[in-house]
């Protein structure tokens, strides 16, 4: 793994007189280094068999570049048309860069090439669409079902979401991450839920009445919540001895169980005989 990194900058000292450490992993000699045979052949090498750290660096290398349109075109021809090339590995990195063409995304989809990292493009919307339609892609549904939901019409995006509801990802994605912020919209996503969703509000209601509106009645009211839930109740600082003690015996997981028990322990006494604090809890 060293030798190959040796290598590999060797090779572009060599070839190109600039230092590897700019080369390598910088925004202006990427296009450079996936442009070249040899050298493209090494850096897949290091890509496959590096860690992580260096892999990320790449990534971070591919997305803050601004080649040209034309250049980006060229890129993906050459690297494409090299049989041995990990062409995942060289230019999946890419596909996630600002100047991509619309047209060269369109004719990669077409292709069948990069679907799971174009899936996850913010767009175009036609992008995804496409996407969403022949590859029946999860994440590609999910990012345009949350674009419908924030900029088209209600009829719209009611629309699309019957066309799509065959989709988990997308009926959890709208129901736990959408912001309410359009009535008429929250209210079809809450009618139209199977049981995942009633869970899922559920949750959200739970804990924006923590938030909102603490008091015992809404402590009890969220012991019957999930984890998620009774995680935050357990972390209340004023919650009651009571709370705490049914959260301790039958809280969903170890670690709440733990945290609750924990909390129920009486308070360090100083020398003075005072408590360390006034916790609610070990009065």
């Amino acid at each position: 793994m060293i030798d190959n990194q040796l290598s590999l900058r060797s090779q572009a000292e060599l070839r190109t007189g600039t230092p590897m450490q700019q080369l390598e992993l910088s925004s202006n000699g990427i296009l450079q280094l996936l442009l070249d045979p040899e050298l493209r052949r090494q850096l897949s090498q290091v890509l496959v068999q590096d860690s992580t750290e260096y892999q990320n660096q790449f990534w971070k290398a591919c997305n803050e570049c601004r080649p040209s349109e034309a250049e980006l075109r060229t890129v993906f021809q050459e690297v494409l048309r090299s049989p041995a090339a990990p062409e995942h590995e060289l230019l999946g990195p890419l596909t996630f860069n600002e100047n991509m063409p619309d047209d060269l995304l369109m004719e990669l989809c077409e292709q069948g090439k990069f679907i799971s990292e174009l899936s996850h493009r913010r767009g175009p919307k036609a992008l995804l669409e496409k996407i969403a339609e022949k590859y029946n892609s999860d994440e590609a549904i999910t990012s345009l079902a949350l674009f419908y939901y924030k900029n088209e019409s209600l009829e719209d995006f009611v629309n699309f979401v019957q066309k799509y509801k065959h989709c988990w990802m997308l009926q959890f994605n709208l129901a736990y991450k959408c912001p309410e912020f359009d009535p008429n919209k929250a209210s079809f996503i809450r009618r139209s839920g199977a049981a995942q969703f009633d869970r899922i509000f559920q949750r959200q209601d739970m804990l924006r009445l923590l938030r909102d509106a603490p008091s015992p009645e809404s402590y009890r009211i969220c012991l019957k919540g999930d984890a998620e839930v009774q995680h935050e109740l357990c972390v209340i600082e004023t919650l009651p001895a009571d709370i705490l003690r049914a959260l301790a015996s039958n809280g969903k997981t170890r670690a709440i169980r733990n945290l609750a028990s924990q909390r129920l322990k009486p308070s360090p006494r100083k020398e003075d005989g005072s408590d360390d604090d006034g916790d609610a809890a070990s009065s």
